[in-house]
């Protein structure tokens, strides 16, 4: 996991909280279009298929 750590600082981590729907974003770097993943425990991955 140690080469992991020196690509995440390389991005800015973007939030948002969307009160009403109860729903946290968070992004690597701005948001994108991408293809969503259920993983389970009401989290959804999205991800670029190209990167």
């Amino acid at each position: 996991m140690s080469g992991l750590g020196a690509w995440w600082k390389l991005e800015t981590i973007v939030w948002e909280y969307d009160k009403e729907a109860d729903v946290l974003y968070l992004s690597i770097g701005e948001p994108r279009p991408a293809v969503g993943l259920d993983i389970g425990e009401g989290l959804i991955l999205r991800y670029n298929e190209r990167n």
